[in-house]
């Protein structure tokens, strides 16, 4: 799928450097004008609902001194413009780049449960699926402990070996040999507090892990931090990539142009029109700017959003 998004954007490009002769070229609007408001549409994830595109003001009035017929025909060249823009591989290598450094999203081609998969798949696997994500949230702590200050830790260090000093006189006898492995081995790390911070930082990770039920040594522990940390990766890289957030926005632009009712009254109010249905007046800024474009310019981005979801 992704080759043949590229392809369609080798394609696609050429013609949009070519409307600079048609409409768009009228109207003054550049590849750079269309390349400002495609990255302002995939990547201003603050702000995930459909916004009015900026243009200049020259441009507004260009388009405003057009007939609805013409403001049509540039719908459709500005579509297959931007979308040759934004499937192109210049594109889509720049968008990957960007995502894997303010949001930290990878693609390492792996599978990632949701939560609710994760709980059905420890039901069914019994124990031994119980144990693997018990490892699995021993590993991720562990990275998250490791990125703090040793000195933050001690606090920490010392309710755990108070609790670890009572485990080990229990009753029980399971708890009492649990107790006393972790209150011995505390024990022994703790001169290192002062001693060797980064030592005893490491030392004190891996009994919080033994404690949790995860691994009992530095290797195994970084190895789950490895797989924890490329699972975040790809759940965030399944999130943020390009057609993940085109789709949405695609969509909420079928559903918001084919609401519109053109044939809306508006009354007067001052220096402004009002639409008559109170309704129609909450509505949002791109179906009052579809209103005003009209019904052939919203039919042709109507369609132009149809048939490029299609292709995603």
């Amino acid at each position: 799928m992704k080759r043949s998004l590229i392809l369609v954007g080798a394609v696609c490009l050429p013609a949009a450097l070519m409307a600079w002769q048609g409409m768009m070229g009228g109207l003054g609007i550049k590849l750079s004008d269309l390349q400002t408001q495609a990255e302002r549409a995939t990547r201003g994830y603050a702000e995930m609902r459909l916004t009015v595109p900026f243009f200049s003001q020259q441009t507004r009035q260009a388009a405003k001194a057009l007939s609805e017929q013409q403001r049509a025909a540039a719908v459709r060249e500005i579509g297959a413009a931007l979308k040759g823009l934004v499937m192109s591989k210049t594109f889509m290598d720049a968008h990957a780049a960007y995502i894997m450094k303010e949001r930290k999203a990878v693609n390492h081609g792996i599978k990632v449960l949701s939560p609710e998969e994760k709980f059905k798949a420890m039901s069914a696997g019994g124990d031994a699926a119980i144990d693997e994500a018990m490892k699995q949230a021993a590993a991720q702590m562990a990275q998250m402990l490791l990125t703090l200050p040793a000195a933050q830790l001690v606090p920490m260090f010392e309710s755990d070996l108070g609790d670890w000093e009572r485990q080990s006189k229990s009753r029980s006898v399971k708890t009492q040999a649990k107790g006393q492995k972790l209150y011995t081995r505390a024990k022994a790390i703790q001169p290192l507090i002062t001693s060797d911070p980064e030592k005893f930082k490491k030392g004190y990770v891996v009994l919080k892990s033994i404690d949790m039920g995860g691994p009992d040594n530095e290797a195994e522990l970084q190895a789950g931090g490895n797989k924890a940390q490329q699972e975040q990766e790809q759940t965030n890289f399944d999130k943020y990539n390009l057609r993940a957030v085109l789709k949405p926005k695609l969509n909420a632009l079928v559903e918001e142009a084919s609401s519109v009712d053109f044939a809306a009254q508006t009354v007067r109010q001052g220096d402004k029109l009002k639409f008559v249905n109170p309704a129609y007046e909450r509505k949002s800024d791109v179906w009052k700017a579809m209103y005003r474009a009209g019904k052939a310019p919203t039919a042709a981005a109507l369609e132009f959003a149809r048939a490029w979801l299609k292709e995603l």
